[in-house]
């Protein structure tokens, strides 16, 4: 299975016995113990957002009351896609030295879990002094894939718009990214 750095990926291990007597389940990811369950379900969350790209070996382990053990494995991929927090993944490009995000922004929740405010109306656009956004035309079903959100400067500099781990370019970036795609110094 494929996933995105950043995703939260959820196992659910199904453990049964004859005799009903699982006392644990614990899942190993690179045979480093990532936690333990006594009762159903048996259910681990693990958030990648901190992890590399690469394949990772995750095994579950069940053992009953006599300490019979069992247990199973797979691979789990993560890619350098990136996810944001609302679940969004987007492709990544390298340019010379420096990693890019290949597609527009597009999350409406800060990385934080704070809700951004959606504005549909140019006078309330104007006069708001909070993080907002919109889609282009008042459309997200035909314009967030291709254009992502329109943010103001307010969301912006809140420094929780882009994933975890990620920022919006400084003008430094841009003009490191400029000059490798042959612009002028000027």
């Amino acid at each position: 299975a494929e996933f995105a750095q950043g995703e939260n990926i959820i196992f659910s291990v199904d453990a049964i016995d004859e005799d009903d007597s699982i006392q644990e389940v614990s899942l190993y990811i690179n045979d480093i113990k990532f936690g333990s369950v006594s009762s159903f379900p048996y259910n681990f969350e693990w958030s990648t957002r901190k992890e590399e790209s690469g394949t990772y070996t995750i095994r579950a382990e069940a053992i009953d009351e006599n300490q019979a053990l069992a247990s199973d494995e797979i691979n789990v991929i993560i890619d350098e896609r990136v996810a944001d927090i609302d679940g969004n993944v987007y492709s990544t490009v390298q340019i010379g030295d420096q990693i890019w995000m290949a597609e527009n922004l597009k999350t409406i929740t800060y990385n934080n879990g704070v809700p951004i405010e959606l504005v549909t109306s140019s006078d309330l656009w104007e006069i708001k002094t909070t993080g907002i956004y919109c889609w282009y035309h008042n459309d997200e079903a035909a314009c967030s894939e291709t254009y992502g959100a329109i943010y103001n400067w307010y969301a912006v500099e809140y420094e929780n718009l882009c994933p975890e781990g990620w920022h919006v370019p400084t003008d430094d970036e841009w003009k490191i990214l400029e000059m490798h795609l042959g612009m002028s110094q000027e």
